[in-house]
């Protein structure tokens, strides 16, 4: 584990030293990216579930462009990211390159957008580590790409830009198809959830849910047989302990807003984690590969990372705001210790020789 905790802390450190002096944020945001991309790349392909069938996949693709594009372009083949991997390839470059684009692209989106929304960088870039979501892309790098293009676009929701943030929706269809979920999130903006809300949406996913193995089968049969993972069932519900702590984190901030006059913009990022734990419940109520349906849900509880200090810097007693902020801190320790060193393959973390 030193790995992670060495990098955690390296950057957590960066992001104090440098919080006070906000003129330098360009270039600290380029040397957080830098740092996290060399984190992300330099490691062996045997850490991360998923790394060694990316591997596989790029080790088979076709240099021929008429043979790669009969076989990878369509308007359903994510061809962005093969795209990427064929040219690539075609330089002669080890498939480590690809990893390091992939996550330059990722962390940048990522860090300029929390240095944008966030008014405590240290807890924020804590939580973005600490809650899984840096780590995301080390078991789904084509789907960490749209979780992050998703992020990135948000400031064209809150902007009321329609045209940019639908271009952006669909540059990241070709790279990852689940983000097409994320395009009626344009008009979720200047809503404020509400019990009411909270009843009529969860009845909403409640009733779509019970459609959900038909959706998914039409989809396996005319779109992309990849699908089928999306309704896969298990003899035990997992990814149970990430729903109930995305419940738990989402219901403190929802119960701390009404205490609070919150802004549009934290409105929306409640309404946004609303639904990822919802897709998170869903997926565990209906016994679902963690692998599937469950990681859609990254795409709305990223928000978190921006929800809990401002729910903690609203509180009003300072000795209680301590013990929140001390117990916040511990807890998503906890939980990145436990998660990393047991989950997904990202423990022993083995440098590449």
């Amino acid at each position: 584990m030193a790995p992670y905790y060495i990098t955690l802390i390296f950057i957590i450190f960066v992001c104090s030293v440098t919080s006070k002096f906000r003129s330098l944020d360009n270039a600290v945001i380029l040397f957080l990216t830098i740092v996290s991309a060399l984190f992300f790349s330099l490691r062996d392909y045997s850490v991360g579930s998923d790394t060694l069938l990316y591997l596989l996949n790029y080790n088979y693709l076709p240099i021929n462009w008429s043979e790669f594009s009969r076989d990878y372009i369509g308007i359903f083949k994510e061809s962005a990211f093969f795209i990427l991997e064929f040219f690539i390839k075609r330089q002669d470059f080890e498939f480590y390159t690809v990893l390091f684009i992939i996550s330059i692209f990722v962390y940048f989106l990522t860090y300029k957008t929390i240095y944008r929304y966030s008014d405590n960088i240290f807890l924020t870039v804590f939580l973005y580590i600490t809650l899984g979501f840096f780590l995301f892309g080390f078991n789904a790098a084509r789907q960490s790409i749209t979780v992050a293009l998703f992020l990135f676009s948000v400031k064209f929701i809150i902007n009321r830009d329609f045209t940019k943030y639908t271009f952006v929706i669909l540059i990241g269809f070709f790279f990852h198809k689940s983000i097409i979920l994320c395009l009626p999130c344009y008009f979720l903006y200047r809503k404020v959830l509400s019990f009411k809300y909270i009843i009529i949406i969860g009845l909403a996913v409640l009733l779509l849910s019970a459609t959900l193995n038909q959706a998914i089968t039409y989809l396996a049969n005319n779109v992309d047989v990849r699908y089928t993972k999306f309704s896969e069932t298990l003899d035990q519900a997992m990814g149970t302990r990430l729903a109930l702590i995305n419940i738990l984190i989402f219901s403190a901030v929802f119960i701390q807003s009404f205490f609070s006059k919150y802004s549009d913009t934290l409105n929306l990022f409640i309404n946004l984690s609303f639904i990822g734990v919802l897709i998170s419940s869903v997926s565990v109520l209906l016994r679902l590969d963690p692998n599937g349906l469950a990681r859609a849900a990254y795409y709305f509880t990223q928000f978190f990372i921006f929800l809990v200090p401002v729910a903690i810097s609203n509180i009003r007693n300072q000795q209680l705001k301590m013990v929140f902020y001390m117990g916040t801190i511990g807890f998503c320790l906890f939980y990145f210790h436990s998660r990393t060193s047991i989950y997904s393959g990202l423990y022993p973390y083995i440098f590449r020789t």
